[in-house]
């Protein structure tokens, strides 16, 4: 009998340890499942998030307004810091007759060709020669940037060599086209800042460095604007605007 008691109190601490310890396991079970639900719906968020954002960079309203955005922010540069004159942008370059009475554009191949941005630029020697300037604007993904800037520049070279040959005896010199190509994402070509660096200190610029990290920091801005997701495609929201170095340049 005692024997028997004995067993029976053995049992019953046994079930009442069990039945403590079950709701301790249920939890676990259901914490663990919350854990691997969270995490799925955490991906699928993320996921969700990066279509959202491939269908925004795709889109040609986005990407048109990104462009003319940019092309405003190169055109302002070039007349503030490089003391540009007879800048357009997408215009032709038949339109140049207007600048330089006396080039004969007419045999041109190209002459309706559009560049984003075209002016000529003051040279910095005293009675130089001007600088006549193609720019062009591309943003691309991060992974192709130096193959789309190569492949913008190509695209101007006979261009530029036609160009040259009709200036002729015109105190203006035909430079190499300038492509500025940035990532979707923000990212620079790594040999724009250089470049730019030396088209400005050809110029009249008096601070070539220091307009060109003003420049870039303006463009990063405008790309980041344009790739981030909670900005509607309707152009709501603020947009960067001209740094305050260049303001007070004017």
């Amino acid at each position: 009998m005692l024997r028997l008691s004995g067993l029976l109190l053995l049992l019953t601490q046994t079930w009442a340890g069990t039945a403590a310890r079950a709701p301790t396991r249920a939890l676990a079970r259901v914490s663990r499942g919350h854990t691997v639900l969270s995490t799925a719906a955490a991906a699928d968020d993320g996921g969700r998030a990066e279509l959202r954002l491939r269908a925004r960079l795709d889109d040609h309203s986005v990407r048109r307004r990104r462009h003319n955005a940019i092309c405003a922010l190169v055109h302002e540069w070039l007349r503030v810091e490089l003391r540009a004159f007879a800048l357009r942008g997408n215009t032709p370059i038949v339109a140049l007759t207007q600048h330089l009475p006396g080039v004969d554009l007419s045999n041109i191949h190209a002459k309706m060709r559009r560049p984003d941005v075209f002016a000529i630029v003051p040279s910095r020697e005293a009675g130089g020669e001007g600088l006549l300037l193609i720019v062009e604007v591309t943003v691309c993904r991060e992974h192709a940037l130096d193959a789309r800037a190569e492949a913008k520049r190509l695209k101007y070279a006979d261009l530029t060599i036609a160009l040259a040959a009709a200036l002729g005896e015109q105190p203006i010199r035909m430079e190499e086209p300038l492509v500025i190509c940035l990532g979707e994402m923000g990212s620079v070509q790594p040999l724009l800042r250089a470049e730019l660096v030396r088209r400005a200190s050809a110029s009249a610029c008096s601070d070539p460095p220091g307009a060109v990290d003003s420049l870039l920091d303006d463009l990063v801005a405008t790309v980041k604007y344009y790739s981030h997701d909670s900005t509607t495609t309707s152009g709501r929201g603020i947009a960067p605007r001209v740094s305050a170095g260049r303001r007070q340049r004017r």
